[in-house]
């Protein structure tokens, strides 16, 4: 895999440096390009997408990681019923 941006980078040096970016600091935009870009090697990939997806767990749940009752993931509220004042019957 040689990058189009950097020819004189090879493989394994490409694998070393994209084991230093901390992916959790990466912006929506960047998040999205990397996890888009085939040149990447597939363990950066793997990693964007990982946090992107707790990005989007954190967003859903009002920004806390909740506990006990007071929490339920967007999975749950999509497939929960709705009670009659309209919220999810598990939360």
């Amino acid at each position: 895999m040689i990058d189009q941006a950097h020819p004189s980078l090879m493989e394994s040096e490409c694998k070393k440096l994209c084991k230093l970016i901390d992916c959790q600091k990466l912006s929506q935009d960047a998040s999205s390009h990397a996890a888009q870009n085939d040149r990447l090697p597939m363990q950066m990939v793997v990693r964007v997408l990982y946090f992107e997806q707790l990005r989007l767990k954190s967003s859903f749940s009002g920004g806390h990681s909740g506990g006990g009752g007071e929490y339920c993931s967007f999975s749950q509220r999509i497939t929960m019923p709705i009670s009659g004042s309209g919220v999810p019957s598990s939360c």
